[in-house]
């Protein structure tokens, strides 16, 4: 069987242009040819997605067309139990068709990195920076912590949160920014980290569960239990864009919201045995958060919109 350093994960569902971005950017920063890129098409309703990456003829790839989207936690297990069959990877590089690697031998460096660290360490990753949501990559929050019932509520409904604060800003290792050193850390981020396939595999990869959202937390939780941590080095970065398959980054939306909590209640059920009552105070108060956002998301689409016209109307 073929050993391969490490295998990159691409899974598509619409974003093929991107796709093609990234695993660009993932051959002109690699400096070794020990690596392999796995291309998965989660049955886009877009046309010709596998056609348009075919086409772009990008080095150490393959393609693996799916029948259905499933999601996000059993496409990326399909395209990883897709390649153990045919290689041996000793690294697994999960990534969104929408990050962008901008820095030579990035991901060698950081699995060089991660070796030099003793067994509990199972992963690493670099800063994940979403130019929209902050101005500055060092202070962005891209790490958290396994999260506890009470976290979940905080997580779920914003006043809860300003209301216990400094209980909030140690989940998401606030104090620690702006990240200057190697921090070690619970949940990554689930649009880039690096894992060791072996460990990776042996916690069961991602819970198929769950369709899209709490992936990272669920993963974390399986980790931790077991005695593993990952590691941020926040020498390197990548770019996220966010949102692009799901529309999150224009509004929220309801099926982003619907599936987003329903992940949370499998994370509550199973994973916190929580019981029906506190399964639903969560939901009860995640859904109040999620009309609040709503309603300021459209009232700032409304004034967007009356701001164009004006301008529209007084240019004529």
């Amino acid at each position: 069987m073929i050993e391969k350093k490490y295998a990159v994960i691409l899974l598509n569902y619409n974003t093929a242009e991107d796709a093609v971005i990234a695993a660009s950017s993932i051959v002109n920063n690699a400096i070794s040819d020990d690596y392999l890129i796995c291309f998965i098409d989660g049955c886009s309703t877009k046309p010709n997605q596998t056609d348009i990456f075919k086409a772009a003829n990008i080095h150490n790839t393959v393609v693996l067309e799916l029948n259905e989207n499933i999601g996000y936690a059993r496409g990326n297990n399909a395209g990883i139990k897709y390649l153990l069959e045919k290689y041996n990877v000793f690294h697994f590089v999960i990534m969104n068709p929408d990050v962008e690697i901008k820095t030579k031998g990035l991901i060698d460096n950081l699995i060089d990195c991660l070796s030099e660290l003793d067994t509990s360490y199972c992963g690493i990753q670099p800063l994940v920076w979403t130019p929209s949501i902050c101005n500055d990559s060092r202070k962005q929050t891209c790490i958290r912590k396994v999260y506890s019932y009470f976290d979940c509520i905080m997580d779920s409904f914003f006043p809860i949160r300003k209301l216990f604060i400094k209980k909030y800003h140690k989940i998401i290792y606030y104090k620690e920014r702006p990240y200057k050193q190697l921090i070690d850390f619970e949940v990554p981020s689930g649009c880039f980290f690096i894992i060791k396939a072996d460990v990776f595999y042996r916690v069961g990869l991602f819970d198929e569960r769950t369709f899209l959202f709490a992936e990272e937390i669920i993963l974390g939780y399986k980790l931790k239990q077991k005695g593993y941590k990952f590691i941020l080095n926040p020498k390197y970065e990548v770019i996220h864009e966010g949102g692009k398959s799901t529309g999150s980054h224009e509004i929220i939306s309801r099926f982003v919201a619907k599936e987003e909590i329903k992940s949370l209640e499998m994370y509550l059920r199973y994973y916190l045995n929580c019981g029906v009552f506190k399964r639903k105070f969560v939901k009860a108060l995640f859904m109040l958060n999620y009309f609040c956002k709503k309603c300021v998301c459209l009232d700032r689409l409304q004034i967007k919109s009356i701001i164009n016209y004006n301008r529209k109307i007084n240019t004529k």
